[in-house]
């Protein structure tokens, strides 16, 4: 659910990770959450490596 929060009304939508996701899905990449009760979280942003010439015209 792409408004899910924890914030109280007026302290946010909740939208900034499920629009970092669509970016980082659009690229090829994909966002990886790990978390532990009492620890908070880490969310890490795996893309895809592209060689420096990919992607040049022809």
């Amino acid at each position: 659910d792409p408004f899910f929060t924890t914030k109280d009304v007026g302290e946010g939508t909740g939208l900034g990770l499920h629009l970092s996701m669509g970016i980082v899905q659009a690229h090829g990449g994909q966002i990886v959450a790990e978390s532990e009760v009492g620890n908070g979280a880490t969310l890490r942003v795996e893309l895809p490596r592209i060689n420096s010439n990919e992607g040049e015209g022809a």
